[in-house]
């Protein structure tokens, strides 16, 4: 009697482990795929730009320049009003960086902005600390400043685009263009998808018209709304769900068995 009993407990025990799997799975994939999703980007990039053929790219100040002196400095600060967020910006993109704010990704422009460059900005979403969790929020016209040790530069949001890993080249640098690239993984879903919000350099002292002309010459990237943005495809639902309907298939069999096996005895 009393091995039926302890048996009984196991089971209970072991019942509530899976179900406690059953409730953590979506947080733990999403810390788990946030930081992959972020750092695997990170890596493609900085392969493919040690490769890169364009001139443009190999002259302008760029992060990696900094990285053996400056590795775990704080370069400056992003303030973001309209997330309310403003958060230490970091050289180059390690765990501990981005556990603590926001990094510039090698190979990337650093942000001290001028003529011809990109800096692509990666924090993580989906955590305890929001960082760059409200980015869908962001609107054309939004401002975002940065600022270093000499001064504060001021951007204004003009588009955003959901990318896979290999869409390297809307990092790049545009010609012309005076700019920074923040991106994060996408929230919600189990391929590769990252959010890149882009944002143009403009003089805080002429507005409008600066703003203006930055959106109306804007052909490359697209505006997803927020509604846009959270309607996610059937496809890339299915798989958390599936996973999830089978684990507690997996519970329900296992309890109805073994109380059928009880009830036998």
């Amino acid at each position: 009697m009393k091995s039926n009993k302890l048996l009984g407990k196991k089971r209970y025990i072991f019942i509530f482990i899976l179900g406690m799997i059953v409730f953590l799975y979506p947080t733990l994939s999403n810390l788990y795929y946030n930081y992959t999703a972020v750092s695997g980007t990170y890596m493609e990039y900085s392969l493919n730009n040690q490769t890169s053929k364009n001139e443009d790219v190999k002259d302008a100040p760029n992060a990696e320049t900094y990285l053996e002196t400056n590795n775990d400095a704080i370069f400056a600060y992003i303030n973001i009003d309209k997330i309310h967020q403003t958060l230490p910006i970091y050289l180059g993109v390690t765990e501990e960086h981005l556990s603590n704010g926001v990094a510039v990704i090698k190979g990337t422009s650093i942000p001290v902005g001028g003529g011809n460059t990109n800096s692509v900005i990666a924090g993580h979403t989906g955590q305890v600390k929001k960082l760059f969790t409200d980015l869908p929020e962001l609107e054309p016209g939004d401002e975002i400043t940065i600022t270093n040790k000499i001064e504060t530069l001021y951007y204004k949001v003009t588009g955003n685009k959901l990318i896979m890993p290999d869409q390297d080249e809307y990092l790049s640098i545009i010609e012309g263009k005076d700019m920074i690239t923040l991106l994060t993984c996408y929230h919600g879903t189990l391929t590769n998808d990252r959010l890149l919000v882009f944002a143009e350099r403009y003089n805080p002292d002429n507005k409008t018209d600066s703003i203006k002309a930055s959106i109306i010459n804007q052909d490359k990237y697209s505006y997803l709304s927020k509604v846009e943005l959270e309607e996610k495809p059937i496809h890339r639902m299915v798989d958390p769900v599936v996973i999830a309907c089978a684990i507690i298939l997996i519970i329900l069999f296992i309890y109805t068995f073994s109380k059928k096996k009880d009830n036998s005895k």
